[in-house]
């Protein structure tokens, strides 16, 4: 634990403002090589100093899972943005009933500056972590920045985590806090026919699940869905797994530890509650708006990109877009790198262009 607490300072130093604010000759210094460099795509200059400072921790795979999550937290404030001073937030827990069971998840509300008596659009955001690590609190600063950017209210769900809870439990989760918080959108001063899914890599998985299942199987469904790097094949078998898998913090042994975590064995991999990309069908028409982003040094580059293709050529409406020079985990390092901010200020807009008051 010691010799852990000192690489985490080492990181911490590396990664401070000051340093980060080099220019990119000394930033090479710092990091001891040029970025990486791949089929045209060059990583952002801060951004391969993150990933090089990442490397001398030990891998995120190798601790204990509580150990894990505790890490994983600690990772995302180092380069995250303070929480927005004028967003109201307040957590409370919300009772969900279904074929699932009868269970309690939290959630986290995040309250515009300008709430008014007018109903306003509703996110419902899942949060990322290879379904097992991460919360409401790695993506505060997140949500709270699109509740006051957005002028929507945004609501964080705590899913339950793997491995105490294998697959479907997350999804499940997923599908029946969405139909909650539709249902009760007026409660928070929400429009109930404006609420909508979003969530960021695992959370982007259970956004992409969220859209499909209420689509195929007649339910209140998402007016759009917001997939931020989506993991949409369970079965990591699309060539950015193999050319993305080593000198990134998501390599390829961290993502296989997630998914084996969520997943018990193989037998459900392929199954549309867990791999979104593998639907198929003539209802996928049906499935609402949405905006994909990935970035270019990712493991799930490929899966989003490709999804992203197979709802368009089913006939959903989708803005793509790749963030080429970023990496996995972008969305907590708005505070310090200033690409990974320019990239959530252009899908903030996006969103506003998509999602009409």
């Amino acid at each position: 634990m010691l010799d852990q607490m000192k690489k985490l300072e080492k990181v911490k130093n590396v990664l401070s403002r000051a340093a980060l604010k080099l220019p990119p000759k000394q930033l090479e210094v710092i990091a001891g090589s040029k970025p990486y460099v791949w089929e045209g795509r060059a990583l952002d200059p801060q951004m391969h100093v993150v990933a090089k400072a990442y490397a001398e921790e030990s891998p995120l795979h190798s601790f204990p899972i509580r150990l894990a999550r505790t890490q994983y937290v600690e990772n995302s404030k180092l380069l995250d943005s303070p929480r927005r001073k004028s967003v109201k937030t307040k957590n409370r827990t919300i009772e969900l009933s279904s074929a699932a069971g009868v269970r309690s998840v939290g959630i986290r509300i995040f309250n515009p500056p300008q709430l008014t008596n007018e109903p306003i659009p509703v996110m419902v955001y899942y949060h990322g972590g290879g379904w097992s690590v991460g919360s409401s609190d790695t993506v505060d600063a997140l949500c709270s920045g699109f509740a006051e950017d957005l002028n929507h209210i945004v609501i964080s769900v705590d899913y339950r985590l793997a491995p105490e809870h294998k697959y479907p439990a997350a999804a499940d989760d997923a599908v029946d806090s969405f139909l909650w918080l539709k249902n009760n959108a007026s409660h928070y001063g929400g429009d109930e026919n404006n609420v909508y899914v979003a969530g960021d890599s695992a959370g982007a998985n259970l956004a992409a699940v969220v859209s499909q299942q209420t689509v195929k199987n007649g339910l209140p469904t998402p007016s759009a869905q917001v997939l931020i790097y989506p993991a949409t094949d369970l079965r990591n078998c699309t060539l950015s797994h193999h050319t993305q898998a080593e000198g990134l913090p998501l390599c390829g042994n961290t993502i296989n530890w997630f998914v084996g975590m969520y997943m018990e064995g193989d037998t459900h991999k392929e199954e549309i509650k867990a791999s979104p990309g593998l639907a198929k069908g003539q209802w996928l028409k049906d499935l609402p708006p949405a905006i994909i982003t990935t970035a270019g040094f990712d493991v799930l580059r490929d899966e989003g990109e490709a999804y992203a293709k197979h709802l368009k050529s089913a006939g959903v409406s989708v803005w793509y877009h790749e963030y080429s020079h970023l990496m996995h985990a972008y969305v907590t390092m708005t505070g310090h790198i200033a690409a990974a901010d320019v990239a959530i200020k252009h899908t903030t807009e996006q969103i506003r262009t998509l999602i009409k008051r």
